[in-house]
């Protein structure tokens, strides 16, 4: 019995039939993606149909979320095991099959690619205008709210709140400062951190983030104090 289901499973994943499903839905994520890139942006599109393994619709009036559709990292994976277990099992090594060897080899490494670039890439970049000097490199798509204080003429202090504490909403501390931020949760289907208010409370002190020496700089929404 096991031997049988086990033989069912391995030409299930071999199936040609299966690797034209997988290009079809490839080839409407494409098209969704491409379509959302004009209310979404680039980046957020990607995230949502290529980059994940679900695509999820929200419930109206309710906290429920429904996979609705398979996303690109989800069928990439399977179109890559298909492809591996498919030359396997139906290839054999000669110089007549060259071509069909260097296809799928081709396709696997793309989709292996994919898999790395999105889950290490760390995108930056180093704008110099002329007679200007730098000594830190922007990442345009990392969002901070950042709270300097300009007291010391020969160098701010700057306190830093990232992007994905914002989106989740609450209270938080300025280090050394009577401060307190207060983040409401980022409204559905909206491209940006929620709304901020400042109240001042007691807070610990604690060193702050020294802008001069970090290496990396965000997108920020500064608060001069």
């Amino acid at each position: 019995m096991k031997t049988r289901i086990s033989s069912l499973l391995w030409d299930a994943l071999t199936s040609l039939k299966l690797s034209i499903v997988c290009l079809a839905m490839l080839m409407v994520l494409v098209v969704a993606c491409t379509l959302a890139q004009v209310s979404l942006g680039t980046l957020a599109a990607v995230n949502l149909f290529i980059r994940s393994f679900f695509i999820w619709w929200a419930v109206p009036g309710t906290g429920w979320s429904i996979a609705v559709f398979p996303g690109g990292a989800l069928v990439g994976l399977v179109l890559a095991l298909n492809l591996v277990a498919a030359q396997a099992k139906r290839l054999e090594l000669s110089w007549k099959k060259a071509g069909l060897w260097i296809i799928h080899a081709g396709l696997i490494l793309l989709f292996a690619g994919e898999f790395v670039t999105s889950a290490f890439q760390v995108e930056t970049r180093l704008a110099i205008e002329e007679g200007q000097t730098l000594d830190y490199v922007e990442s345009p798509r990392d969002l901070e709210l950042a709270v300097v204080d300009t007291t010391d003429p020969h160098q701010d202090d700057v306190h830093a709140i990232p992007e994905s504490l914002l989106v989740r909403g609450g209270s938080f501390d300025v280090p050394g400062t009577p401060l307190s931020l207060k983040s409401l949760p980022r409204p559905h289907g909206s491209a940006s951190p929620g709304h901020a208010s400042i109240q001042r409370t007691p807070s610990a002190s604690a060193p702050p983030t020294r802008r001069k020496n970090r290496l990396v700089k965000r997108n920020c929404f500064p608060i001069i104090l």
